[in-house]
């Protein structure tokens, strides 16, 4: 019953994630935490390897590290990414889901769910007010379709157990 409740909590985070970064493309900090709880109690009780949060956030700086220098050489000078590259909320919004993953899946979610907002954003780009991408809103709506798959098919472990 907790497993449920746990669930719950995060879908209706992801929920208020999407439509607060499709609505307004930022996201209250609070949702964050939000997010982070219920994701640290489900890797506790699912018993993921707390080692997977730490390499698949090293995964993640490795990502940002290798954007920072992508954009700083593409511009001649040093740039702050967050400034117009990436919002901060985004890779807030990564940091509080990685609990969920193993590291295999959290780099499977990573590539796909890139790719899936790339393809959602050139499709819904003509009628959004924004020329931002609201990356954290589309990989909500991905992560809440994988997070019913794994309920619904009760299958809980299907984001502990590698998919690859």
């Amino acid at each position: 019953m907790i497993l449920i409740g746990l669930h719950i909590v995060l879908l209706i985070g992801l929920l208020f994630c999407l439509y607060q970064d499709l609505k307004d493309r930022t996201i209250h900090l609070a949702l964050f935490g939000v997010i982070l709880v219920s994701t640290l109690a489900l890797n506790y009780i699912i018993g993921n390897n707390w080692m997977n949060a730490l390499y698949s956030s090293l995964f993640l700086g490795v990502n940002l590290l290798c954007l920072f220098i992508y954009v700083s050489i593409k511009q001649k000078k040093l740039v702050n990414i967050f400034n117009a590259h990436l919002g901060l909320g985004d890779v807030l919004f990564f940091l509080a889901i990685i609990p969920l993953f193993s590291l295999r899946n959290f780099i499977l979610f990573f590539i796909s769910g890139m790719l899936l907002s790339m393809l959602f954003h050139l499709i819904l780009n003509k009628y959004q007010k924004h020329a931002t991408i609201p990356l954290a809103g589309y990989l909500s709506l991905f992560l809440i379709s994988i997070v019913l798959f794994s309920v619904l098919s009760s299958n809980y472990s299907v984001l502990k157990v590698d998919l690859i």
